[in-house]
C-alpha cells in the first residue's frame, strides 16, 4: 500500500473512532479500548508523516550558509 493511501486509511479510522466516542453510548471498557486505538493510530500516522517529510526535505535544510 502506498504511503499516502496508508495515511488516508489511518485518518478514516481515526475519524470513525472519534465519531464513535462522541456520538455512540460506549461502555467504559470499550471507550478505553477506542482511546487506546486512537492513540496508536495517531502516533503511527504522525510517524508516517514525519518520515515522509524528512524524505522530501532538502539535504541542507537547517544549515546556515
Amino acid at each position: 500500500m502506498s504511503a499516502s493511501l496508508s495515511q488516508i486509511v489511518k485518518v478514516e479510522r481515526i475519524d470513525f473512532i472519534v465519531k464513535s466516542l462522541n456520538f455512540l453510548q460506549v461502555d467504559p471498557n470499550r471507550r478505553m479500548l477506542l482511546n487506546e486505538w486512537l492513540g496508536e493510530l495517531t502516533e503511527d500516522l504522525l510517524s508516517d508523516m514525519m518520515h515522509e517529510a524528512r524524505s522530501v526535505a532538502p539535504a541542507n535544510e537547517g544549515r546556515s550558509n
